[in-house]
């Protein structure tokens, strides 16, 4: 026996999933060989077929057994999917309707769900918002105070404020 110089191992190492990729390979490639095989007794007729299938159609019988054999799990599959979309076994169902008449169901209206407050906007949104169309006249009276412009700083803090930034952002600070 023959050991590669420098190795500990009794016997050449070969890598599993090399011979695992090897091994698949060799199994595709019978199953191709197979399935050519097939395709060729089934185009001259060799494969057995019932004594009732027409001559002239040989070789469309067992193409259309196959269709047929995946067709019809399919077919149940479909109608029991639809079969069991309706209601629910042992509870009537109140909103289709019954005879000539129909069964309303009043529901009562849900609580409102609270809406959460808005997040402050980032720099991205403050410098890519686009002017509205139209700014409705102002009212005549005493001038307003212009508002404070917003740093990048406070706009960070905004961020950090989040509950949903809470461990997300540590500390804040603006560069010069």
């Amino acid at each position: 026996m023959v050991q590669e110089p420098g190795s500990n191992l009794p016997a050449p190492y070969v890598n599993p999933w090399s011979l695992l990729l090897r091994d698949l390979k060799a199994v595709g490639a019978s199953l191709g060989l197979s399935l050519r095989e097939v395709f060729r007794r089934n185009r001259e007729g060799t494969l057995p077929r019932p004594p009732f299938w027409p001559e002239a159609l040989r070789s469309l019988f067992w193409p259309l057994l196959v269709v047929l054999v995946l067709a019809l799990p399919t077919a149940l599959v479909l109608v029991l999917s639809k079969a069991g979309s309706g209601a629910v076994p042992g509870q009537p169902d109140l909103g289709r309707p019954v005879g000539s008449e129909a069964i309303a169901v009043a529901s009562p209206d849900p609580a409102p769900i609270p809406s959460p407050q808005p997040a402050a906007p980032s720099t991205a949104a403050l410098s890519t918002a686009a002017p509205p169309l139209a700014m409705p006249p102002a009212p005549p009276g005493p001038a307003a105070a212009p508002a404070p412009a917003v740093t990048r700083a406070q706009v960070l803090l905004a961020e950090l404020m989040r509950p949903e930034a809470d461990g997300l952002l540590l500390a804040v600070e603006e560069d010069a």
